[in-house]
């Protein structure tokens, strides 16, 4: 095998894995997301519920119930220790949440899943991400009532109950225009 054909070779395979690097085993890749946005209503039946889980805080180690956010403005950013799309989604997260313009009103909390919680916690102080609740979905129960079935994602849920939910990575931008309509309507 000639230099060339070995060096193409392991630029292809190295080019499959990174576009792998954030998708869990079993699940389709979202490396290149089409973005994907289904509004679910808990009465609607697409969703019994998502919002009425109990999960323990990665950082106090508390017991949150999700239900407390019933008839608030929320955003819900799904995502994985290990994931290099959502190392970098956390900065974008940060830097909205410090922009003058951020409403007030409106709550995040964070899911992680696909690894474990010690991951999760490191994964939280490394990225600065400590500044909002994050729970810990230890057996993807959280993920799937939302209908996520790969991280990055994100659930926009509204004070009346709608859902929509986006996967894939979003910049700064996005994350601070979503927060303002949530507020808005």
């Amino acid at each position: 095998m000639t230099t060339t054909r070995r060096v193409g070779i392991a630029a292809t395979a190295a080019l499959l894995l990174a576009l792998a690097a954030c998708a869990p085993a079993g699940t389709p890749s979202t490396a290149a997301p089409e973005p994907v946005a289904e509004a679910i209503s808990p009465s609607s039946g697409n969703a019994s519920d998502p919002i009425a889980f109990t999960a323990i805080d990665v950082e106090t180690g508390e017991v949150v119930d999700g239900s407390v956010l019933r008839g608030k403005d929320t955003i819900v950013w799904f995502w994985a220790s290990w994931c290099t799309v959502c190392e970098a989604e956390s900065g974008a997260i940060v830097n909205a949440m410090a922009e003058p313009d951020w409403p007030a009103d409106v709550t995040i909390i964070g899911v992680a899943g696909l690894s474990d919680a010690a991951q999760a916690k490191v994964f939280i102080e490394e990225h600065g991400v400590g500044g909002f609740s994050h729970v810990y979905d230890t057996d993807g129960s959280i993920w799937q009532s939302f209908g996520v079935t790969g991280q990055p994602a994100f659930a926009w849920v509204n004070d009346d109950g709608t859902v929509t939910v986006k996967q894939g990575g979003i910049g700064k931008w996005d994350v601070l225009k979503k927060a303002q309509e949530l507020a808005a309507s």
